[in-house]
Formats: structure tokens, C-alpha cells, sequence
């Protein structure tokens, strides 16, 4: 594979870790926000009769959405078992990112089937008709609430990390801004995924008494909301 190929993919690589999540974003998680507005439960059944009318959506969701996706997860492989860090030889702090990037994939990976698979399906039921052992989970105040920041503050490190090296273009500005750039992405996506999180569970406690970490949580998040 010549240079220009490589460098290529290399850039759409980057591209493909971040558009499809904003668009995720749009599709799925936007109308959360719509469903807690004045008169949402109808305003979120008329964005989702909107989208289902969209010609070819299910065309874009997986041209657009679950290609790149998948696209990012394959090549990005090749990262993790092909690609040298060389922390001892340059120990910088674009290559110790790069170094933590590479080792964050499997987990972030693993955790993500995993939330899927195991998790999202029964996440949305009434309490009474959760497994006895994902209640128990749930139950325990502590381990949700080191899931829910621990989980969501990696994935923001995680993507953030993503979209800073798609910024940087290959090295094309100063390491002094490549740094702040770094940690300006962490504290955007860090912030965006715990506001995804609170969506998530203020619709699960919607109809039930949430912990009262959760009903702190929730009055904060709606000063800014």
C-alpha cells in the first residue's frame, strides 16, 4: 500500500470515529431532549414519524452510521496489534496519547458489546420485570455511580483522543496546541457523554424515586439543560 493510500485511511479512520456519532446523536439521542420539553411525549412521536418517513433512512443510517462504524472498528485493529509506540524512545505527549489510545480500544470495545448486548435491552423495562441480578446492579448506589462516570468520562477520553489526532492533520501545528487542543476535545466529549448519561437514566426514573446521588445529578444538569 503506497503512502498517500495509507495516510488516507488513516485520515478517514479519524473521520469515521467521530461524523457518525454526531449523527447518531441527532437520530437517537436528540429526541430525548425533546421528550422533556413542554408537551414532549407528542413532539417525540412526531420527530420519530418524521424520521421513519425520511426516503432511504434506513439507507443513510447504515451508509452513514453503522458502515463507518464498523469501517472504524476493523481498521482500527491493525492499530492496536500492528502498531509500535516507542514510549521509551520518544516519550512525548502526543505518543504516550497515542501509546493509551491504543490499549483504551479493546475495553472501550468490550464495554460497548457488552452495554448492548446485555444491558440496553432491559434498561428501558419497568422495574418489576428486571432480572433480580441487574436489579441488584442497579441497586447499588456506589457501582452505578462509578459505572456511569467511570464508563462515560473513558469514552470521552477515548473519542476525544479521536478527533483530537483528526485535528492535529498529521502533525501540522505546534505541540504546545496539540496539547490544549487534547485537553479542551477531553472536557467537551467528557461533558457530552455524562450529558448523555443523564438523559438516559432521567428517562429510566422518570416514573420512580432516582438515588439521591441521581436526584442531585438531575438538579444540576437541568441549570444547564
Amino acid at each position: 500500500m503506497s503512502l498517500q493510500s495509507r495516510f488516507a485511511l488513516r485520515r478517514f479512520h479519524f473521520v469515521s470515529g467521530v461524523l457518525p456519532f454526531f449523527l447518531f446523536g441527532f437520530v437517537f439521542i436528540f429526541p430525548l431532549f425533546l421528550f422533556f420539553r413542554p408537551n414532549g411525549a407528542s413532539t417525540y412521536d412526531q420527530f420519530n414519524q418524521f424520521l421513519v418517513v425520511i426516503p432511504f433512512f434506513r439507507f443513510f443510517v447504515l451508509a452513514f452510521i453503522v458502515g463507518p462504524i464498523l469501517f472504524h472498528f476493523i481498521y482500527g485493529l491493525g492499530f492496536v496489534f500492528l502498531g509500535s509506540t516507542s514510549l521509551k524512545i520518544y516519550p512525548h505527549f502526543a505518543n504516550r496519547r497515542y501509546f493509551w489510545r491504543k490499549f483504551s480500544f479493546l475495553p472501550a470495545m468490550l464495554y460497548f458489546l457488552t452495554w448492548f448486548v446485555l444491558f440496553l435491552p432491559v434498561f428501558f423495562l419497568d422495574v418489576e420485570n428486571l432480572s433480580s441480578w441487574l436489579l441488584g446492579w442497579y441497586e447499588k448506589e456506589s457501582v452505578c455511580f462509578i459505572h456511569l462516570v467511570g464508563s462515560f468520562f473513558f469514552f470521552g477520553y477515548f473519542w476525544a483522543e479521536i478527533l483530537s489526532g483528526f485535528i492535529q492533520g498529521g502533525g501540522l501545528v505546534s505541540p504546545v496546541i496539540q496539547k490544549k487542543w487534547a485537553w479542551a476535545s477531553l472536557i467537551l466529549f467528557s461533558f457530552l457523554f455524562l450529558l448523555y448519561a443523564f438523559l438516559i437514566l432521567r428517562l429510566y426514573y422518570h416514573y420512580a424515586q432516582p438515588p439521591w446521588f441521581l436526584d442531585l445529578v438531575f438538579k444540576l444538569m437541568q441549570m444547564v439543560v
